[in-house]
């Protein structure tokens, strides 16, 4: 897992976790930082949080989803191009690259 095109940015960590149901339906983490307080401490008390496992470490059976989480730290001004993903299946080597651009201001309404 890496980032592309990082400026000023950094994987803090990255796990997978299953497909929420309700009502958990959008991204998690999105707004109350990393790691996600309403899913590490309120809501369910932490129950699917714990359902998460590290990137690196999880396997993911044929036609099985997860969902992947990113804890990314930017450091003022940030940006990056997407994130690329290497995995292994049936001894073959794969690399899958996202294009979600992720852009940080240092302020609301600031200049790119």
């Amino acid at each position: 897992m890496e980032l592309i095109d990082a400026e000023n940015m950094e994987i803090i960590e990255a796990v997978l976790l299953p497909e929420p149901g309700p009502p958990e339906s959008m991204g998690i983490g999105i707004v109350d930082g990393y790691p996600p307080s309403d899913d590490t401490e309120h809501a369910d008390g932490g129950a699917y949080w714990e359902l998460r496992e590290t990137v690196g470490e999880a396997t993911i059976a044929g036609r099985e989803s997860a969902n992947l989480l990113m804890g990314i730290v930017a450091n003022g001004q940030a940006a990056m191009e997407g994130a690329a993903i290497s995995y292994e299946h049936e001894g073959n080597s794969y690399r899958v690259e996202t294009k979600n651009r992720l852009r940080v201001r240092a302020r609301c309404g600031g200049v790119d």
